[in-house]
């Protein structure tokens, strides 16, 4: 079972308008409202992929019931612990004719000490079921900045961390097997960080022992749709894939290809991006980030090197793997067996705020199944990109998921020296 953590839950407010202009009047052309927060959509997700899930975290007030209310109409397992304060809203307002999207996060309820604490006996019990526990998002006022840590100790089976700032960095130090930090919130968890730790040595990092790449595959493999395959049946995803309301033939079993490979990896707008930074030190992975850097020159392997750098400087600090999802440009794995990237064979317009989540649902089943890191990969990438192409958070495009999978470009990748 996957257990997800949502203690900043909130319920998703989502407008589509044409374009939007600051300061001006908008028409709204259509209005969402669901059960939100980063654990809801990724409990949504890996029950569309036919998980068994329990969603928990923290509810309050007449927000609060509104969100029990969506996640039973929706048919989600949830046992959340009531608390005093109000749960908050969030507001996406996504511009159809660009796709570009722009959130709203109000700060969400203040928690008393007490309700913290019957919380941490809540999870407990919950988290005994459980063979990996997904912690994700932001903390509400009131929570120890540690909150994430001390939950991450508590639980026996395997942990995926999402979160960002100090969350991520103090959540860290329990020790999580997977953590995934867009490039923004990489570089943020890592500024004032030097760079010297040794990339991709295998003494860095904590977690626990976890899935490991697979071995006997083609040294390269982009795979694609036979004409004699029906679409929507994918000959190169992970094993055991299911997805509720695929087209027949959804069911694979093949694996994704490892290829050396030298070049640099290319960074894009993570989904749903997040201002801020750490200012100049920053300057020229954030360049790289927004630009995209595809190349083999020497850019390009500076900015890989500054990547796989501070993923590792995560790993000294107690994290078992750092999975850096890059938008566009797909994700790389910094892991205790080695450094991979998966890229999509193109990029998907939509509502960009779900994707982190839709990857952190496939990370999650990825452990729950014991799949090497090229499938784990390959399933979050394409999972990743079908997300982007629903209307709001927490859904995905299942007939784009199973075309993409065979599509998506594993590469095994060697340290930058």
């Amino acid at each position: 079972m996957i257990l997800t953590v949502t203690l900043n839950a909130a319920l998703d407010v989502t407008y589509e308008v044409g374009a939007l202009e600051q300061g001006g009047s908008h028409r709204v052309r259509t209005v969402r409202e669901r059960a939100g927060g980063k654990g809801i959509n990724v409990a949504r997700v890996a029950g569309a992929l036919g998980c068994e899930v329990v969603a928990t975290g923290l509810l309050g007030g007449v927000v609060g019931d509104l969100i029990r209310d969506d996640l039973d109409a929706a048919g989600l397992a949830h046992d959340f612990l009531p608390i005093s304060g109000p749960s908050r809203r969030t507001l996406t307002i996504v511009e159809t004719e660009t796709g570009e999207a722009t959130v709203l996060n109000e700060a969400g309820p203040q928690v008393r000490p007490e309700e913290w604490r019957a919380f941490l006996d809540h999870f407990r019990a919950l988290a005994e079921s459980a063979s990996v526990v997904v912690l994700s998002g932001s903390l509400p006022p009131g929570l120890p900045a540690d909150a994430y840590a001390e939950l991450v100790r508590l639980a026996p089976g395997k942990v995926v961390l999402d979160a960002d700032g100090g969350a991520l960095t103090r959540g860290v130090a329990g020790r999580p097997d997977v953590i995934k930090p867009n490039a923004e919130e990489l570089l943020r968890a890592t500024a004032g960080a030097g760079t010297d730790v040794q990339p991709g040595h295998p003494d860095v990092g904590g977690g626990r022992d976890i899935a490991k790449p697979s071995e006997d595959e083609p040294a390269s493999t982009r795979g694609s749709l036979s004409a004699d395959q029906p679409e929507g049946a994918s000959g190169g995803g992970p094993e055991g894939l299911s997805v509720r309301g695929a087209s027949r033939g959804a069911q694979s079993g093949g694996e994704g290809g490892v290829a050396p490979a030298g070049g640099a990896v290319a960074g894009g707008e993570p989904e749903g991006g997040s201002a801020g930074g750490a200012g100049s030190e920053g300057d020229s992975m954030r360049g790289a980030v927004s630009g995209g850097v595809l190349g083999g020159g020497l850019a390009g392997r500076e900015w890989f090197g500054e990547v796989v750098g501070r993923a590792d400087s995560l790993r000294a600090s107690g994290a078992g793997a750092v999975l850096v999802s890059l938008g566009a440009d797909g994700m790389l794995a910094v892991t205790a067996d080695g450094v991979w990237r998966a890229v999509p064979p193109r990029a998907v317009a939509g509502n960009p705020t779900g994707a982190g989540d839709a990857a952190v649902a496939a990370t999650a089943r990825a452990l729950l199944l014991g799949r090497p890191w090229d499938a784990l990969l390959r399933d979050a990438v394409a999972l990743s990109a079908a997300a982007v192409a629903a209307p709001v958070a927490g859904d995905f495009d299942p007939d784009l998921y199973v075309r993409l999978l065979p599509e998506i470009m594993i590469e095994g990748l060697p340290c930058p020296s």
